[in-house]
């Protein structure tokens, strides 16, 4: 993740920064030439969005009736969810409720963002039209897109003979375009009748709860070190980022539109106070924190984005989804802290809603340590470095390297029914024993 700095001059020179878990392929020295035009150029994926209300999944709902919030408060949004679905679909008459029902319709199915991703399939990611979908191709708690066992088609372009469109979404919002009304229209009427129970399906079956009081966002830290790359220069520079302004616990999240909505239905950019912060996967205890947010006039460019702390003895994101690598481990030994990772790409959820903030616990950080012993029981006998790989394949043929190569990165695939199963382990541990038994942490931590 890049981010722009907002006190660089124009009158400077061009420049991209990368932290070192940023630079993943490193060349010998006199490999080639630093300023090789081909070697310096980045490729723009994604655009930083700020999405409200977010979502909170079934892992998400566990983890917060396991730290405290009370059952009743799930009962009621799920109430809550399915009368506000059922209505937008069901209100036919009043002033614009034709209107009020296409924009609700295009909204279950995600219309909108389907046939601009259709028109611009390669930019659609860059463009940020595939962060916007339907509820059904969201990530997962494992971060896949959908079950490997259950065969569905994504909805495309229009049929080419009788032109009606791909998703049964799309259909009605066609139909309405054309002047059919639901009250008229028996094939409208049943079209809507099967968007409504599918709408009602997804929010029951997947456990996937909207939250006014909520949003979803990239993450960055609150500090940067840096391996400068300058344009004109082939040296390397350390710098580091000045706004060490947040405190331990701490985040700051600023929209660039008024769209977190507080306490009696007022529209506002910045969330202050205490809140919710998690991740998926959320498998363990301390996957969901209980943080202050704050406002910092050193942090108001930094729109559409979740800025977390990383004082204290570990950084914030250490103890959320698989963690971060913290600041003492670049310099000192912090062996005895388990999680690892980075910030490129990373989303998180932050809940504000009172009745939930205020019931939640924050669980002992020893859940956020691996157990001992827990790699005893795996085996790692395909985990061959590429300084290995290219030595034991140098003398084969360009065919057999090609092979060679398919084998490794495409060996999972030769046996799908085999994804999930551990993650089904788990969540049968935490029915049978509890979220916090120690045989369920530790399924958590593979």
């Amino acid at each position: 993740m890049a981010l722009e700095n907002s006190e660089t001059s124009s009158n400077e020179p061009l420049q991209v920064a990368a932290r070192r878990s940023q630079v993943k392929i490193r060349y010998p020295p006199g490999h080639h030439d630093p300023l090789d035009p081909t070697l310096r150029i980045i490729e723009i994926l994604r655009l930083s969005y700020m999405r409200s209300p977010a979502a909170i999944s079934a892992e998400t709902i566990i983890n917060l009736a396991d730290n405290g919030v009370p059952s009743r408060i799930f009962v009621k949004l799920l109430k809550a969810n399915l009368e506000e679905i059922v209505a937008v679909l069901t209100t036919w008459d009043g002033p614009d409720a034709m209107y009020n029902l296409w924009t609700a319709v295009e909204r279950v199915g995600a219309v909108l963002h389907s046939r601009r991703s259709r028109e611009a399939v390669g930019e659609a990611r860059a463009r940020g039209l595939s962060s916007y979908s339907n509820e059904d191709d969201e990530d997962d708690e494992d971060g896949m897109k959908y079950d490997i066992g259950q065969e569905r088609s994504k909805a495309w372009w229009a049929d080419q003979i009788s032109g009606c469109p791909s998703s049964l979404e799309e259909t009605v919002l066609v139909l309405l375009d054309a002047g059919f009304r639901p009250q008229d229209s028996p094939i409208v009427r049943e079209k809507l009748k099967q968007v409504v129970k599918g709408a009602v399906n997804n929010r029951t079956c997947k456990y996937r709860y909207k939250l006014a009081q909520s949003a979803i966002a990239f993450v960055v830290p609150g500090m940067f070190l840096f391996v400068r790359f300058h344009l004109a220069l082939p040296d390397l520079t350390w710098v580091t980022d000045p706004y060490s302004v947040l405190g331990p616990d701490e985040i700051h999240i600023k929209s660039s539109r008024r769209n977190f909505q507080m306490q009696h239905d007022i529209l506002t950019d910045v969330v202050l106070g205490e809140v919710l912060i998690t991740r998926n996967p959320c498998k363990l205890p301390t996957d969901v924190r209980k943080v202050r947010a704050v406002e910092h006039a050193l942090l108001r460019s930094y729109t559409d984005v979740i800025v977390c702390s990383i004082q204290g003895h570990r950084r914030l994101l250490d103890f959320l989804a698989g963690g971060a690598i913290t600041v003492c481990e670049q310099y000192f030994d912090c062996t005895h802290l388990s999680n690892q990772g980075d910030y490129d790409g990373d989303t998180a959820t932050v809940i504000w809603t009172p009745e939930i903030v205020e019931h939640f616990k924050n669980a002992d950080e020893k859940y956020s340590r691996e157990p001992d012993g827990l790699n005893v029981c795996f085996t790692s006998d395909h985990n061959e470095k590429v300084s290995d790989f290219l030595m034991r394949t140098s003398s084969l043929t360009p065919l057999e390297k090609t092979l060679a190569v398919q084998t490794y990165l495409l060996g999972a695939l030769r046996d799908p029914s085999v994804i999930g199963k551990y993650s089904t382990m788990h969540d049968n541990a935490v029915y049978h024993f509890g979220y916090s038994h120690p045989r369920t942490v530790k399924l958590a931590y593979k």
